[in-house]
């Protein structure tokens, strides 16, 4: 063989061939997370070097940075994710003119940080991606969103009314924008906004459940966390519980579905707020995880579920609930007992500070907690 003809076996791939080898590896691996032929989905450092290894040879396959960023996020690697995510937007900026519209910024990037909590990355890209493509209103929108969680109240709205501007006549827009003067407390507007939203979009769900809000806090006047935390109806848990009685439980359990959901989902803003530690977005999982584990077992006894509120009732039941949560799930350990003990006190502490528990009831509850901590750590280590 000609020297030649060892030159042009040992040519680099073009930029494009890179791209293509390298989306094909991607897709590969995206595949082995939605089924994987080991009966097993790749763990996160595994995915990590296999995205790392897709960028060694195509340093700007920006699909490959998202997702890259968003498992340093998941991994409380806040720095590692910001730094993959914008060089992440600066390669996609690099290569595309115009958003690409086969890219899911929103379900592939930004919905998993927000469910890491990761709001203040998903802002940083929101705004690093803008101040390229300043025309995509869906940016805007999205930013809007990010800034309500974060509490940017004023800045969401703009964001939201700049969305607007851009697509006057999006239905989602009107009602994202009307949460965000649900969120500020201005009621007028933000019916207004919703109902515009539900003329050009009349079965949409969420629309209709913002209005609602919208409609009970009119009255009196408040915020949309004043909604998540406003004092039980307990004139109508009353009556649900007789009717239940009767046999009609489906409405019962639906009301207390959704108030444990509305206390959780203001306790989540709090966290996002105040990023209070240890790990936030574990302790936050984790005790989702404790709860929807105790609707469950509520469920298989029959029972309907129990608002999250009674805590004299969690007291009594908790050593009881930990102890079947160990027998039936084998990944709990050490580190999940310590979130799920850091969540559920400061869910709590939240509660008792807006009112809604006895501080000399959590603080009962808080007395007993270290020796049944103890008990359970000996039972994980048996």
């Amino acid at each position: 063989m000609s020297t030649e003809d060892s030159s042009k076996q040992r040519k680099s791939p073009t930029p494009e061939e890179a791209w293509r080898a390298a989306d094909f590896l991607y897709s590969r691996v995206l595949a082995a997370t939605m089924v994987p032929l080991s009966g097993e989905s790749p763990a996160r450092e595994e995915m990590v070097d296999q995205f790392e290894s897709i960028l060694r040879e195509c340093p700007g396959f920006y699909p490959a940075l998202f997702h890259l960023g968003v498992l340093h996020a998941g991994a409380g690697r806040w720095e590692g994710a910001r730094r993959a995510l914008l060089e992440g937007a600066d390669r996609m900026v690099e290569r595309e003119q115009h958003l690409p519209e086969e890219v899911d910024l929103t379900g592939g990037v930004i919905d998993p940080l927000e469910e890491e909590l990761a709001y203040d990355l998903a802002a940083d890209l929101l705004r690093h991606l803008l101040e390229h493509y300043p025309s995509e209103a869906a940016l805007h929108d999205a930013l809007g969103a990010v800034r309500v969680v974060l509490g940017e109240i004023d800045e969401a709205i703009e964001s939201f009314r700049t969305a607007l501007g851009l697509e006057p006549d999006n239905a989602r827009f009107h009602c994202n924008l009307g949460w965000g003067y649900l969120a500020a407390g201005r009621l007028n507007e933000a019916r207004e906004h919703l109902e515009r939203s539900l003329r050009l979009n009349p079965d949409d769900p969420v629309t209709r459940g913002n209005l609602e809000v919208a409609q009970l806090l009119e009255p009196e006047g408040g915020t949309f966390e004043d909604f998540l935390l406003r004092p039980l109806d307990q004139d109508e848990l009353a009556r649900l519980e007789d009717e239940a009685w009767d046999g009609a439980s489906a409405a019962l359990d639906r009301f207390v579905g959704e108030h444990n959901d509305e206390r959780l989902e203001a306790w989540r803003l709090m966290l996002c707020r105040v990023r209070q530690p240890p790990s936030y977005p574990e302790v936050n999982k984790s005790l989702r995880a404790l709860f929807r584990f105790a609707d469950r077992i509520d469920r298989l006894s029959a029972f309907s579920p129990a608002l999250h509120e009674d805590l004299e009732l969690m007291a009594a039941r908790f050593p009881v609930l930990l102890d079947r949560l160990l027998a039936d799930m084998d990944d709990v350990d050490a580190e999940i007992l310590d979130e799920i003990y850091a969540g559920l006190f400061s869910f709590y502490d939240f509660l008792a500070e807006k009112g809604l528990v006895e501080q000399r009831t959590l603080d009962a509850f808080r007395s007993e907690a270290p020796a049944e901590k103890a008990r359970l750590r000996a039972k994980l280590a048996t």
